[in-house]
């Protein structure tokens, strides 16, 4: 957490058929899946900056990694509050 951002940092899988990583964030509690807030990152590479976050909101993140074939995995969530 920076003074007003929240940074994001992962490994991506060595998988073959590993496209994309999808981070969806939600306030006070946690996303039960991609579809359950709002979408703040879809890509390659292994970070994200939330310059959006706002002080004081408890956010909590999913991180899941997409295949070829559209198929996410079951992610991790995280949280971070800006204080």
């Amino acid at each position: 957490v920076l003074d007003d951002s929240i940074i994001l940092q992962w490994i991506n899988p060595k998988d073959e058929d590993f496209d994309q990583v999808v981070v969806v964030r939600k306030a006070e509690s946690a996303p039960a899946s991609l579809s359950d807030g709002l979408e703040v990152y879809a890509g390659y590479e292994p970070n994200f900056c939330d310059t959006e976050a706002e002080q004081g909101t408890h956010y909590y993140y999913l991180i899941c990694a997409v295949d070829f074939s559209g198929n996410a995995s079951e992610g991790i969530v995280v949280d971070a509050v800006i204080l």
